[in-house]
């Protein structure tokens, strides 16, 4: 855990004596009992007070709770009584809440905490009090209420601060709430803190986390250049492995923002830093795969599909069945598009479909299907082409899934009319708009649905039905948002995959995935 480190743990909470120098001196639990606090004047009562708090301390030594909180609620009790020592109250509220914080009560702890502060502005910070806060930043920052995380990693920094505690002052400076608030200072201040402590490891792993946090929040240029300064530290110290991982997370902003130049730069790296003897296996594969998604997305097919089949090699050799499915439709992605390979794109999706089945991949399965489908309609085995978009279309009944049952129907009635059987076209177009008028998202399939109806309607001879539909789908073109075929294949729920643009004219003889 980043947020909080060991040397803080909860036995550590139980036996902090650091609070405000209190001294123990011959006086242990054994030989400080409730009977020598009596009652008398008002200096009487502080005194007893005072007492109570080197008590509750030495039970919570002791690791005995209960004892140590009746002791302190019994200090507040008295300074009650007596409407003087105020510095007294206040530093039970914090005892009060550093045996909260090490029965990881967080909340109860920041209201004693709080409780402290109000009655005494100035009372010294407790190091046990920056965990308590570190923490609830921490939990806050994991349920994704950032908002939260802010106010508590501010208030860690500014008691870190105040202890001189620089090792913590740079965690909290890593966390999201310098990020939403400060963002560029974070970083700056972070750096500085741990140059300070002469840590460049430690500096490392600060603009890591940093840019991990920028990149949650899509604050990307903050990430790439959290993550380029955690590279250049990583290069001084010659640490490859926080180059590989520096570099891969440079090369995923990348990727994710659409610069593919810029992604394919870092992931050669990347297959350049890993192939080091302790990285082979898993990591060279996703390193490969990673490459071989940049070259396809470039629509360098060759290339891409030589990485992969160098990524499949090294994944099967470690059964990742999961993973190797997956390289294995990029496989048949690939060589989809390179002249000739029609029948290696079959064998890849072929392999996949085994491996979807096996993990439970249904979605996988049904991609194969349709893309094997595609490849036979465009290569006019219609019949075949036929029988996988019908395995297609069984898959996406079984899932529930409308995107996926209406891509089917337009794959069978596109395949129907290149096979010259208009009528069962135009039922299965007339099925596709069924399904898509409850589904207002899908305008592609939408449109295509009714283009591809007007085309069919005017190949039957009712040309008044086919003017109509076409003028439809030529309305509902100019209406609907700017778009591509990317939304026809977004049934691709774990990976992306490059799509091909289809205009409206482009119905017949184009396949939809």
């Amino acid at each position: 855990l980043d947020a909080v480190n060991d040397d803080y743990n909860n036995n550590s909470v139980q036996n902090s004596n650091s609070s405000d120098g209190a001294q123990l001196h011959d006086k242990t639990v054994d030989n400080v009992e409730q009977k020598d606090i009596k009652s008398g004047s008002i200096a009487d009562k502080i005194a007893p007070a005072e007492q109570l708090l080197i008590l509750g301390r030495s039970y919570q030594t002791e690791g005995r709770i209960e004892e140590a909180i009746k002791s302190y609620d019994q200090a507040v009790l008295i300074v009650d009584e007596t409407d003087h020592g105020n510095n007294i109250k206040a530093k039970a509220y914090q005892l009060l809440g550093n045996v909260f914080t090490g029965t990881s009560e967080y909340m109860k702890a920041i209201e004693y905490y709080q409780k402290a502060r109000e009655i005494h502005p100035s009372l010294e910070a407790d190091e046990i009090e920056v965990v308590a806060y570190q923490w609830l930043g921490y939990n806050h920052l994991q349920a994704g209420q950032y908002q939260e995380s802010i106010e508590y990693y501010n208030e860690v920094v500014k008691l870190a601060s105040q202890l001189g505690c620089k090792t913590r002052e740079v965690n909290a400076t890593l966390n999201p709430q310098k990020i939403v608030s400060l963002t560029q200072l974070s970083n700056l201040k972070a750096k500085e803190i741990s140059h300070d402590l002469g840590d460049k490891k430690e500096e490392t792993n600060a603009c890591l986390m940093l840019g991990d946090t920028f990149e949650l929040l899509k604050q990307y240029g903050n990430a790439a250049e959290s993550y380029q300064k955690a590279l250049n530290i990583s290069k001084e110290l010659k640490d490859k492995e926080v180059q590989a991982n520096a570099v891969q997370k440079l090369g995923s902003i990348s990727f994710n923002i659409g610069e593919y130049e810029e992604a394919l730069k870092y992931s050669k790296i990347l297959v350049e830093l890993i192939e080091n003897p302790d990285h082979r296996g898993i990591k060279q594969a996703l390193a490969q795969k990673r490459l071989g998604m940049c070259y396809a997305y470039l629509g360098r097919f060759e290339e891409g599909l030589t990485c992969f089949k160098k990524a499949l090699k090294l994944v099967c050799n470690h059964s990742e069945k999961a993973v190797e499915g997956v390289i294995n439709e990029w496989c048949g992605y690939c060589s989809r598009f390179i002249t000739g390979k029609d029948q290696e794109a079959i064998t890849f999706y072929e392999k996949t479909k085994t491996i979807a089945k096996q993990v439970g991949k249904k979605y996988e399965e049904y991609r194969s299907n349709q893309a094997i489908g595609n490849i036979l309609s465009n290569t006019g085995d219609y019949l075949k082409a036929k029988e996988y978009y019908e395995q297609a279309m069984d898959i996406a009944l079984e899932l529930s899934d409308k995107h996926c049952e209406a891509t089917s129907c337009l794959n069978l009635a596109s395949v129907c009319s290149k096979d010259c059987d208009y009528e069962m076209a135009r039922k299965w177009y007339e099925k596709a708009l069924d399904i898509l008028g409850a589904e207002r998202n899908d305008h592609l399939l939408h449109e295509k649905a009714l283009t591809g109806s007007g085309v069919t309607l005017f190949n039957l001879g009712d040309t008044k039905k086919a003017i109509k539909l076409i003028q439809e789908a030529q309305t509902f073109a100019k209406n609907k948002n700017d778009t591509d075929c990317n939304e026809a294949h977004s049934t691709h729920a774990q990976e992306k995959s490059p799509r091909q643009k289809t205009t409206l004219l482009q119905v017949e003889g184009k396949f939809i995935d």
